[in-house]
């Protein structure tokens, strides 16, 4: 009876497993990348910011994966964990403007600095995954009580 009763547990743990790996599948780009960021927040406020960027990191980490992955950016407009191209961290993204000449930083800045603390900024970039100049959407949220900012985005 006993062991029974572990496989009858055993099997319900992987079918709710597998329940959440179906809802994850079936998030739509933008749902994924604000659930992301909103996990990205919650690590910060966990593990710290340099806890939370050596997950950010990993290239196969539930943070990073093809041409969405996570990155933090303070209120003042400098990179502080940057996985794609950690040589930039310190750096200010400050200049690189859209390819319509928009200002993406200053307006990710705007809205952490918002009554909501969050929000979505729509632009034109380069995809590094297949070098096309695409539209990209990016969810930005403040960490409460810091002046970090985790973003994350995906192409259109």
């Amino acid at each position: 009876m006993i062991r029974r009763n572990r496989l009858l547990a055993w099997a319900g743990t992987l079918l709710l497993a597998g329940s959440a790996v179906a809802a994850v599948a079936a998030e739509t780009p933008r749902e994924e990348v604000k659930r992301l960021v909103d996990e990205g927040v919650a690590l910060v406020a966990q593990k710290g910011l340099a806890g939370a960027c050596n997950v950010f990191a990993r290239p196969n980490s539930e943070f990073w994966h093809g041409d969405t992955y996570v990155y933090v950016i303070n209120t003042d407009k400098r990179w502080v964990c940057y996985p794609l191209k950690p040589a930039l961290v310190g750096q200010s993204p400050v200049g690189l403007l859209d390819t319509n000449g928009g200002d993406t930083v200053s307006d990710q800045v705007k809205l952490a600095r918002s009554s909501a603390g969050e929000g979505w900024v729509g632009y034109i970039w380069p995809n590094p995954a297949t070098g096309k100049v695409q539209d990209k959407e990016s969810f930005v949220k403040l960490v409460p009580g810091t002046d970090l900012m985790v973003i994350a985005g995906y192409y259109k």
